[in-house]
């Protein structure tokens, strides 16, 4: 089974309201561990990392009035798939194909962060229960968001150290190429958050220098992926298939480039700019998550 983030992810996105799944006090949604499930667990923990960025990005531009109403619902959207994903890890979820977390080390790591993942919803769900999304609540969503971030960023990553030995041949390389890859679906969120920080006038000269910092990163890495870099241990894409899809989003990423190179430069953008900027690096988000699944699929069998 491949899990698939693009209705979640597309730019039309479709949702349901968003409730918090309370514990089971049964395992009955459990699968198996395999090749396959290990692969896609890993796929699932690196989106984790992205959702963060992406509910943040899109509380920004609802904020600012790009997309106001298309915003709201994609924040709608991630909250409601993040909040499955992550009750997914610990009880199970067959439809996710994700099996019950049993590592004791990981499960801790979940509980620091549900604990902040529900502060972080409940300030979510008062805004948009309220119809608004005020800008005194930047600040916290900011916070609360880069510190959930790292903790989801700690769980991939003892995730991939754990459950590399499960996926066959690939091993360790395999497990963290999967990572690598997905942590581009989140710096393309991350970034269209950063640039519209810097648009929203919060912490302009912070949030200017996250943004270079995060563009740095995110077009070194493309590259990387699509045509190797061995100094780095980063092979060129393992297939053609995968080469193909990886070039299709890169293709995406170059028509706007340009937006955020002025901003990060220290240069404004107009409200198009904007809305072109955050569309079509969500377009980016699903093409390049095609490329994770893919990668996710062949790591599986190999």
């Amino acid at each position: 089974m491949t899990f698939s983030f693009d209705k979640a992810v597309g730019i039309a996105v479709a949702v349901c309201s968003f409730q918090f799944i309370q514990p089971m006090p049964a395992y009955a949604a459990d699968v198996a561990v395999t090749q396959e499930s290990v692969a896609n667990r890993l796929n699932i923990a690196g989106s984790q990392r992205m959702l963060t960025q992406r509910m943040a990005k899109s509380f920004c531009y609802a904020s600012i009035g790009v997309d106001t109403n298309q915003n709201i619902e994609i924040l709608r959207g991630a909250q409601d798939l993040y909040q499955r994903s992550h009750m997914g890890f610990r009880e199970g979820d067959e439809n996710l194909n994700l099996f019950v977390e049993r590592n004791q080390l990981i499960i801790n790591q979940w509980k620091e962060i549900d604990s902040n993942w529900r502060q972080l919803a409940r300030v979510y769900n008062t805004k948009l229960n309220q119809g608004n999304v005020a800008d005194a609540d930047t600040g916290t969503v900011v916070d609360m968001t880069t510190e959930l971030l790292k903790m989801n960023n700690d769980m991939a990553t003892q995730m991939t150290t754990y459950y590399s030995k499960k996926i066959g041949q690939a091993g360790v390389g395999g497990a963290i190429l999967i990572d690598l890859y997905g942590r581009q679906r989140m710096l393309s969120q991350k970034m269209s958050k950063e640039l519209c920080l810097v648009a929203k006038g919060y912490d302009v000269e912070g949030s200017r220098t996250q943004l270079q910092d995060t563009l740095g990163i995110f077009d070194a890495s493309l590259n990387a992926f699509i045509n190797g870099l061995p100094e780095a241990g980063i092979p060129p894409a393992p297939s053609a298939e995968i080469k193909a899809q990886l070039e299709l989003a890169k293709g995406h990423w170059d028509k706007v480039s340009a937006i955020a190179n002025t901003v990060a430069q220290g240069g404004s953008v107009d409200q198009n700019a904007l809305v072109a900027f955050s569309q079509t690096m969500d377009v980016f988000l699903v093409e390049m998550n095609k490329a994770v699944s893919m990668l996710s699929e062949q790591t599986a069998k190999s």
